[in-house]
């Protein structure tokens, strides 16, 4: 099924017919690395793997490249929100945008297939995002965040750490953004 190996790249409705453009990420290997973030209402991110992946402890990539997320969940309790996941990468402000996002991908999980409503207690959920770093970007340090929202108040889900410290997005990994 292109959904299990694709990533839902855009979606648009014409009346009743609906056009989704999927985009494949290059073979080879993946590589799982785990996370183990708590967040509310039992919501576990467990691990996530990226194309291309971490080098050196850093994904590096280039301007107009993309970025292949996957994020795997758990829910350790039944679910009665729809929630959407975001993905940004962030660093200084984007001109062109007012914030520190220079590619992002936000939506229902699972390729915006699998709302979060419908997930079983103890199942994991493959939750696919592919991300386009801005043409503009410049060369420098950026970092990969991911969360959780309430798409009907913005409201971030909060995550609590083993240390006991609390936020509302989970930093996966450092970005090198090159000059291609």
């Amino acid at each position: 099924m292109l959904s299990e190996r694709g990533f839902k790249a855009e979606e648009a409705w014409f009346g009743r017919v609906r056009l989704a453009r999927y985009a494949i990420p290059p073979p080879g290997p993946v590589v799982r690395h785990p996370v183990g973030a708590a967040f509310e209402h039992g919501l576990a991110l467990v691990e996530f793997s990226l194309r291309p992946d971490l080098a050196d402890g850093a994904l590096e990539v280039s301007p107009g490249q993309a970025v292949y997320l996957t994020l795997i969940w758990q829910p350790g309790q039944p679910v009665d929100r729809g929630y959407h996941v975001f993905a940004h990468i962030v660093g200084p402000m984007n001109p062109a945008t007012g914030l520190p996002v220079w590619a992002q991908h936000d939506g229902v999980p699972g390729n915006q297939e699998t709302p979060t409503t419908g997930w079983a207690v103890g199942r994991s959920i493959r939750d696919g995002h592919v991300m386009w770093v801005d043409a503009a970007a410049p060369p420098g340090d950026y970092l990969l965040e991911v969360g959780m929202y309430d798409p009907d108040t913005g409201t971030r889900l909060g995550v609590m750490w083993p240390d006991g410290t609390r936020s509302d997005h989970v930093i996966l990994a450092r970005v090198r953004v090159v000059a291609p």
